[in-house]
């Protein structure tokens, strides 16, 4: 039986399970009214799965080609850069000063006939006038050279080489103070740490200027050998004087000296570099704290 609502009278009636699907009058008030059909649940297949997408035919592990950055100019491919670091240039400066502090106890200058040193010279026996010698090749020397010998003609440069050692235990313990940042320097010194970054600056460059005269001028040892070697053409020289002949007098005794191999060692050569490196970061790190929150400044190079 199916027992449903009249929706004309809205009372209960009944018909019987044949009648469902059709129209039938209703049995209180005769108005006729659909009959819904019986409703039988089904259950739908689940759906198919798509199939897989085909593999890419190229191999997996292909080399990537660079594509060409859209921000480079025109007929540039790659870019390649590296940003300046803050960390690392404020420590170039006390690296480079202690190495030279630790450069300063080797030879700056040399006589070395033969590859042999003979005498040496460095920082702080320019500051005595004193040369290491080998006594043994020195007697060789003096054979060829008149008297005295060139280590009793070396002059002292106390005058350079002892302000310029100075400023370097001071640029050197400056800058090392200034990497710790103690509390406690900064309690002793209140004035000057404000200023440490500049005073560091002018310390190096006062440094830089000292060794460079001292340089320009020619270290003692050098000059002594000057000396020895144009005493030795002293009286060819006042003859060449009259005749016009200087030429060939300079031409000997640039020969007499070459054979002696006065040089500058390759230490010293080392030293210049590490100041002029020193100076340079000094006063990249005064550039850098000028930038206060920026970023740290990038160095591209395009090709």
């Amino acid at each position: 039986m199916l027992n449903l609502l009249c929706p004309h009278c809205y009372k209960m009636v009944s018909f019987p399970a044949s009648a469902a699907g059709t129209e039938a009058p209703c049995p209180d008030c005769g108005k006729p009214f659909p009959i819904p059909a019986k409703y039988t649940p089904t259950v739908s297949p689940p759906p198919v799965p798509p199939p897989p997408a085909p593999r890419p035919t190229e191999p997996a592990l292909a080399a990537p080609t660079h594509a060409p950055d859209a921000t480079l100019p025109t007929g540039y491919t790659r870019s390649r850069g590296f940003t300046i670091s803050p960390c690392v240039v404020s420590w170039i400066p006390v690296a480079s000063l202690t190495a030279i502090l630790l450069l300063t106890f080797l030879p700056w200058v040399g006589v070395y006939p033969g590859g042999h040193p003979v005498y040496t010279q460095g920082a702080w026996r320019a500051v005595s006038g004193w040369p290491t010698r080998s006594i043994q090749l020195e007697d060789l020397m003096l054979k060829e050279l008149p008297p005295p010998s060139v280590y009793d003609r070396t002059p002292s440069d106390w005058f350079i080489m002892l302000p310029y050692l100075f400023v370097l235990f001071l640029a050197v313990a400056v800058a090392w103070a200034e990497r710790i940042d103690s509390p406690r320097v900064a309690e002793r010194i209140p004035a000057l740490w404000p200023i440490r970054s500049a005073l560091l600056a002018g310390l190096a460059g006062a440094a830089l200027v000292l060794v460079s005269v001292e340089a320009a001028r020619g270290f003692g040892l050098e000059r002594a050998m000057h000396a020895a070697v144009s005493e030795k053409f002293a009286d060819e020289r006042q003859k060449a004087a009259t005749t016009g002949e200087r030429e060939k007098v300079d031409f000997k005794e640039n020969q007499e000296l070459a054979k002696f191999e006065l040089e500058r060692t390759g230490w010293f050569c080392l030293v210049l570099t590490l100041h002029v490196v020193a100076l340079l970061a000094m006063l990249g790190r005064v550039g850098l704290d000028r930038r206060g929150s920026k970023p740290p400044p990038r160095i591209v190079f395009q090709y």
